[in-house]
């Protein structure tokens, strides 16, 4: 058999070769478990005569892949062997691909569609030197194969269906992006980005540099009208929003229910079901991105609404397909007064006063609101986020439910919360306050504990923030616990503040949590029947 490589040479397939491809990339992996002769076999089983050498590091390094149930480590060679193939498949210098992706025709039509815009395109190019060197390839390789297939197949750019982008070239794009002119302060986030420090929300990752630079992750929405018109209108800013890889909340109990008269038509309303079905079709028509990922509608009602029992329904797997809409979001939107009334047992109301109701007539009549991202340029809401707390736990030994598990995540909080407000405030002298700041809690010098009557530890010095911040903060919003299945994916930690024994990534393939199987190897309670099941 013979092998046709990347300059059309053909070359003898040879066991030996492979075997030595494969060991060269097993540094710092565990020889006792990771065994390049094993995989070396299972690849020459699946070979032909004429198999080019792109597929066949393909081959590998999805059997390697396989072998991920026996160890962790096998994650982090298959990913080695993906990303070394990747590498001799694509441009090394950083500038050269960006003016590649600017430069991109569109087959189908001749026309010139560039995938970076030209503004950034010219900071690439103005600072090409700098940018270049300061790229290091060799942090592709620290990467486990499902992340690495993850970044592959939403986040790098394609050309003609081909990755164009190395995951060293999106993370500089993304940081020139994200910071234009400041070249310093680009690659300070090139470098934090690349070594894991943290990462970007994925609308971020994939619009930065580019002529749709919406980065923006999360967009609230409240229905327009009680009308067609509104419903509609409503529905294509969703779709827009989610066309940008944003996800979307959006407050419908304004809506009339089932069997309310409708005044135009002299007929009833169908309710909510048949409206939600037909936002549920759209986040599957316009999903982030393009094809990137499933568009996330969340739909918020509030429990007095009539149709409130069947909007619980929607999700359920059994039942009339009519009557459900299971690719959207649901939440239940409670008022305080609602769980004020529970606690007393008394009677919930909906009442208002007829001077409210003028004036809520009169501003929707008269008032034109600038939807879309007017919100997050008002308030500047920013969630920082948390990966990995249950990985914490078990570096340090923590039982989940010990108290000093307990401590320990109060003070990794307090620590992120104290450092996020202090920073907002030394921004704030740059960019000044969010347009919302005066009035506001923080501006009083009240904080989220302050609102849930909780006392923090002596960790840190509030009252010095307090004093602080009282003077200017630049963003509404710190941290929040954010959808996070991707970045688990790339990253793979323990998702936001969760624990599980098994992920399950796209395509139904089953990640069982390495800390888990390390702790079992080491204490000797992982056989092999145990780590194949």
């Amino acid at each position: 058999m013979h092998v046709i490589k990347r300059d059309g040479r053909q070359e003898r397939i040879m066991f030996d070769k492979i075997t030595s491809r494969i060991q060269k990339l097993c540094y710092g992996l565990n020889a006792e478990f990771v065994d390049p002769t094993q995989i070396t076999m299972k690849v020459i089983q699946g070979l032909y005569s004429g198999v080019t050498t792109v597929e066949l590091d393909t081959l590998a390094a999805e059997i390697t892949a396989t072998l991920t149930t026996k160890h962790p480590d096998y994650a982090i060679l298959a990913a080695r062997i993906a990303v070394s193939n990747l590498h001799k498949e694509t441009k090394k210098v950083f500038s050269e691909v960006m003016e590649d992706l600017y430069n991109y025709v569109n087959p189908l039509n001749g026309r010139h569609s560039p995938m970076v815009s030209k503004e950034t395109l010219d900071i690439f190019l103005a600072n090409k030197d700098r940018l270049n060197s300061a790229i290091i390839f060799d942090r592709d390789f620290s990467y486990n194969f499902f992340g690495f297939k993850t970044l592959e197949r939403s986040y790098l750019l394609k050309i003609n269906g081909k990755v164009a982008e190395r995951p060293q070239h999106m993370l500089m794009r993304v940081s020139v992006g994200i910071h234009k002119e400041d070249i310093a302060a680009a690659i300070e986030t090139y470098n934090l980005l690349s070594e894991k420090w943290f990462t970007h929300a994925s609308p971020t990752l994939f619009n930065a540099g580019t002529n749709r630079p919406q980065l923006s992750s999360c967009f609230l929405l409240a229905m327009k009208d009680d009308s067609i018109e509104g419903i509609y209108d409503t529905l294509k800013q969703c779709a827009l929003i989610s066309k940008s890889a944003g996800g979307i909340g959006v407050a419908v109990s304004c809506i009339r229910a089932t069997g309310s008269y409708i005044a135009g038509t002299n007929g009833n309303s169908n309710g909510l079901v048949p409206m939600l079905r037909v936002y549920n079709n759209t986040a599957r028509y316009v999903d982030q991105g393009g094809n990137k990922r499933p568009g996330a509608f969340a739909m918020y009602l509030e429990p007095w609404h009539f149709d409130i029992f069947d909007f619980l329904e929607l999700k359920k797997n059994t039942g009339k397909e009519e009557q459900r809409a299971r690719d959207l979001f649901y939440a239940l939107w409670i008022p305080d007064l609602f769980m004020k009334r529970v606690e007393t047992n008394n009677d919930s109301s909906n009442s208002i006063s007829l001077y409210s109701m003028l004036t809520l007539f009169k501003l929707r009549r008269n008032t034109e609101v600038k939807i879309l991202n007017n919100s997050n340029k008002r308030h500047r809401p920013i969630g920082i986020g948390v990966q990995g707390l249950a990985d914490a736990f078990i570096l340090m030994r923590f039982p989940f439910e010990s108290a000093e598990a307990q401590h320990l995540n109060t003070q990794i909080f307090e620590t992120i919360y104290y450092a996020a407000l202090e920073s907002s405030c030394e921004l704030a002298a740059e960019f000044g306050p969010y347009e919302t700041y005066a009035g506001s809690p923080v501006s009083k010098g009240i904080l989220q504990y302050d609102m849930w009557d909780k006392t923090p530890t002596d960790l840190w010095d509030w009252a010095a923030l307090k004093e602080k911040i009282a003077k200017l903060v630049t963003t509404c919003m710190i941290h929040n616990f954010s959808k996070s299945v991707e970045d688990l994916e790339i990253k793979l930690t323990w998702e936001n503040v969760l624990i599980h024994l098994i992920i399950v990534i796209k395509n139904n393939t089953h990640i069982k949590y390495k800390r888990i199987i390390y702790c079992a190897q080491y204490l000797n309670l992982c056989s092999e029947d145990e780590r194949r099941s």
